[in-house]
C-alpha cells in the first residue's frame, strides 16, 4: 500500500502496523522529504487541490475552498504552518492532476466548525 505521509511518525507507525496485520507492506515514498519542495513540485506539475479543513486556531473559515497556490508559501511561513499541512494545520482534496482523466468538480454545500476544525461540506457534481 502506498501512503503520502511525510513527517508524522505516529501515522507512519499506524499504517505500517495495520498493513502488517493485513499481510501488506506499507510504502512511504514521500517520507522525510522537504515539504516546501514537495508542494512546489505538486503545483509545478499541474496539481490542483482545495483546502477542505483548517485548524480553527491557525486558519479561519475564509481559507476553506481556496485552491492551493505558491502565493500561500509566505503566509504559511509567517503563520508557522507547514507547507503541506503536515501538523494538521489544513487538509486538502486533490481536484486535478495530470494523471487524472478529468478534473473532479465539486459544489460547496456548507461550512461547519467541529472539534476545533473548520470543515467544508462538498458535493461531487
Amino acid at each position: 500500500m502506498v501512503f503520502g505521509d511525510i513527517l508524522l511518525e505516529e501515522h507512519k507507525q499506524w499504517v505500517e502496523r495495520v498493513c502488517g496485520e493485513a499481510g501488506l507492506e506499507a510504502w512511504e515514498p514521500l517520507w522525510r522529504q522537504p515539504t516546501k519542495e514537495l508542494l512546489r513540485e505538486f503545483l509545478d506539475t499541474g496539481g490542483q487541490a482545495l483546502i477542505v479543513a483548517t485548524k480553527a486556531t491557525l486558519l479561519d473559515e475564509t481559507w476553506l475552498g481556496r485552491q492551493l497556490n505558491s502565493d500561500m508559501f509566505a503566509c504559511f511561513e509567517r503563520l508557522g504552518i507547514d507547507p503541506c499541512g503536515e501538523n494538521g494545520e489544513y487538509h486538502t482534496l486533490v481536484t486535478n492532476f495530470p494523471a487524472f482523466r478529468f478534473p473532479l468538480r465539486t459544489r460547496e454545500c456548507g461550512r461547519l466548525l467541529h472539534d476545533g476544525y473548520w470543515m467544508l461540506d462538498l458535493k461531487v457534481v
